[in-house]
């Protein structure tokens, strides 16, 4: 094996960012909770909601921080990359594409070959919302257009298929 055949190459989250998230999300869930002792019903159903959207938010934040599955991993064969439901692996020579895609925030985002065989149903809701089919779930401490041009570069080093244009 050369060395490039060896070539794997793993990006995590934005710590930064995790961090903040773990913060804020800490603070809502105490703050909530300091509330909820006013003996108002309302404030007392609006202080568990918030608290548990606070402690679902910590989760969120350690899993991101920690977790294996939530790492943009490259390797010759392909990239994979997680979400705290699932891990998603794709060939290079699946992809048709990587670019762009704005959805309040910019993403880097991928089309999938058209003969990939699966997702049929998400990639048609996908392609008309934000004209990718797959975005991936964060930027992993770059600018999406710098994420979408090193996989690009990856899909053309690896694949048969000739680089297209960044969208």
């Amino acid at each position: 094996m050369t060395a490039q055949e060896n070539h794997i190459t793993e990006l995590r989250p934005a710590v930064t960012k995790c961090l903040v998230f773990l913060v804020l999300s800490s603070a809502f869930a105490v703050g909530e909770i300091v509330i909820t002792y006013q003996v108002s019903l309302i404030r007392l159903l609006m202080g568990i909601l918030a608290t548990v959207l606070g402690a679902a938010g910590i989760v969120a934040s350690l899993a991101a921080l920690l977790s294996k599955r939530m790492v943009l991993r490259l390797t010759p064969e392909g990239f994979s990359y997680g979400t705290l439901r699932k891990e998603y692996f794709y060939g290079w020579s699946d992809i048709a594409a990587f670019g762009v895609a704005s959805i309040g925030v910019k993403r880097a985002s991928f089309t999938l070959r058209g003969d990939y065989a699966g997702e049929d149903k998400l990639r048609i809701i996908n392609q008309g919302a934000i004209g990718f089919d797959r975005l991936l779930p964060d930027n992993y401490g770059k600018k999406p257009i710098e994420l979408a041009r090193l996989l690009e570069d990856w899909r053309y080093r690896y694949s048969n298929i000739k680089t297209t244009e960044l969208q």
